[in-house]
Order: structure tokens, then C-alpha cells, then sequence
């Protein structure tokens, strides 16, 4: 995906876009020294290795507060409406 417009379609495609507790970071890098930060924050908490591909490092932040990776191959709705209820 190449601009925020194309993140931004996939998120909708994938059912997410009109949830209220969803946000999507803008097109950023996620290895690196130019590593978004948030990114680096997430990856930390949960001790993720670097994605091979963007949407392959989902994080989902508890009403705890708790970051939380979503697993591949988990439905990402799943895991974000499991979290949202923990």
C-alpha cells in the first residue's frame, strides 16, 4: 500500500473503518531508525519481531491499557472486539 487513501481502503475493506475505537497509524515506517514511534512502543510492549509486510503487525490496546498483539490469522474484528470487551 502506497498512501494513506490505500491504508485507509484496506482498513475499510477488512470491516474496521467505521469503528469508533479504531485507529490506524498514516503510512510510516515500522523497521528501522525511522521507526514510528508509536510503532516502536507496540512492538516493545509485546515483544513483536519486525513484520514482513505492514498488516502483519496489528496491535490492539485493552480498555486497561494492556497492548496486546493481534495473532496472524486471527479475524481481526475477533481480536479487536475481545480486547474492547476484556
Amino acid at each position: 500500500l502506497r498512501s494513506d487513501a490505500e491504508i485507509k481502503a484496506f482498513v475499510d475493506k477488512q470491516g474496521l473503518g467505521d469503528k469508533a475505537n479504531v485507529h490506524v497509524l498514516a503510512k510510516s515506517d515500522v523497521m528501522g531508525d525511522k521507526m514510528n514511534p508509536v510503532w516502536k512502543f507496540m512492538k516493545d510492549e509485546t515483544g513483536a519481531r519486525d513484520p514482513g509486510w505492514n498488516f502483519n503487525g496489528m496491535f490492539v490496546i485493552t480498555k486497561a491499557g494492556e497492548v496486546q498483539r493481534v495473532p496472524l490469522g486471527t479475524s481481526h474484528l475477533q481480536m479487536i472486539e475481545e480486547a474492547l470487551d476484556a
